[in-house]
C-alpha cells in the first residue's frame, strides 16, 4: 500500500493487481492464467506512480505511470528482492548470490563482486549507503555502509546445514531482524554484528516484516498464513 487508498499486489503467473479504494476492489493489470507466466516475487512503489517489480527469469519490469504500462529489462538468474530508495537508485538480489544496483531507475543492472554462492533472498537499506542482505545457506548476514562498493560479512549465524535465512528488516542503522525457517528468528541492536534468538509463540518460516518503529511490528510467515506481532 502507498497510502490508504492505493496498493500493488504480484504474484504468480506474472499477475499484477491494483487497488484506488484500500483494497475494496481490485484492477487486473496483467494476468496469465498458465505454467508459462514469470512469477512475480519482489515488489517496490516510491510513490503511487512510479513502482518496480523482480520475477524468475531476472526480469525487473517497472512503471512510472500506476501499471498502465510497463517497461522491462533483465538481470541474470531468479530475483526474489527488490528495493529503491529513490527515482534512480536501487537493489535486487537472487539465486546464486545475485546481487544487482541501478542508478539509472532500473534500466541497466550492475552487479559488485560476488559475495556468496548462496541464495540472498532478502535485502533492505535504510538510505542509498547502508543496507544488509543474507545468504539462504549458510545463515551469513552481510552489510554495506558505502553503497554497495564494499560488503562486509558481519556475522553468521548458528544453525544446522538446513536452518535457512529468507528476511531481514532494520528499523535504523542499529535495529534489525531476520527470519528464516522454522521458527528462526532473530534480533540485532549494534547494526547486525550480534544477533540473539527471539521467541516464536507458533511454529512458522518467517518470510516478511514490516516494523513501524523499533518496537512495533509484525512479521509474516508460512504455515496456514500466520502473523505474528510484537
Amino acid at each position: 500500500m502507498i497510502d490508504e487508498n492505493t496498493g500493488y499486489i504480484a504474484g504468480w503467473f506474472e499477475t499484477i493487481l491494483k487497488t484506488t479504494n484500500g483494497g475494496v476492489n481490485w484492477s487486473i493489470l496483467s494476468n496469465i492464467p498458465s505454467n508459462n507466466g514469470n512469477s512475480n516475487n519482489g515488489m517496490c512503489f516510491i510513490n503511487v506512480q512510479t513502482g518496480w517489480i523482480c520475477s524468475y527469469g531476472g526480469r525487473v519490469l517497472r512503471t512510472i505511470n500506476g501499471g498502465v504500462s510497463w517497461d522491462t529489462s533483465f538481470a541474470n538468474g531468479t530475483l526474489y528482492d527488490i528495493q529503491f530508495l529513490n527515482s534512480q537508485t536501487g537493489w535486487i538480489c537472487g539465486d546464486g548470490g545475485s546481487l544487482y544496483k541501478s542508478t539509472n531507475g532500473g534500466i541497466s543492472w550492475v552487479n559488485p563482486p560476488l559475495l556468496t554462492t548462496a541464495n540472498l533472498l532478502s535485502l533492505h537499506f535504510i538510505n542509498v549507503n547502508t543496507g544488509w542482505t543474507v545468504s539462504e545457506q549458510g545463515r551469513r548476514i552481510f552489510r554495506t555502509t558505502n553503497a554497495g562498493l564494499n560488503w562486509d560479512t558481519v556475522a553468521i549465524l548458528p544453525g544446522i546445514s538446513t536452518d535457512f535465512l529468507y528476511s531481514v528488516h532494520f528499523v535504523n542503522a542499529f535495529t534489525g531482524w531476520t527470519g528464516g525457517s522454522m521458527s528462526l528468528l532473530y534480533k540485532t541492536t549494534n547494526g547486525g554484528f550480534n544477533w540473539y534468538q527471539q521467541s516464536v509463540p507458533v511454529p512458522l518460516f518467517v518470510w516478511n516484516f514490516c516494523f513501524l518503529n523499533d518496537t512495533i511490528g509484525w512479521a509474516t510467515g508460512g504455515n496456514q498464513g500466520i502473523i505474528i506481532h510484537t
